[in-house]
């Protein structure tokens, strides 16, 4: 008889462990499942951040050529403003002539 108490009790605490193993595996599965999706969120964040960081280089890249265009057509602007002051000034001069 004691031989089967201890063969109960050898069981019962088997299928506890089992129990208990099994309950951990369901508690890991899901915490690997909430990990998972806020992996997927993460990668998703990050995928928008790059996708707009390139957006902003690209626009940074057009505004700079696009000042630099309009630095050479200031200084396009400026000589020619000075040749229309100095053939101006001629004219006046001739003119008083």
């Amino acid at each position: 008889m004691r031989s089967d108490q201890a063969h109960n009790t050898v069981e019962f605490k088997a299928e506890a462990e089992v129990a208990a193993l099994n309950r951990r595996m369901t508690l890991l599965e899901e915490e690997l499942e909430r990990a998972e999706e806020r992996l997927k969120l993460a990668t998703d964040k990050l995928e928008e951040a790059t996708h707009t960081a390139d957006e902003s280089e690209r626009a940074r890249k057009s505004m700079e050529t696009r000042s630099q265009q309009d630095e050479e057509r200031a200084n396009i602007l400026e000589v020619q403003v000075e040749e229309a002051k100095v053939i101006a000034e001629e004219a006046d001069r001739k003119y008083e002539e």
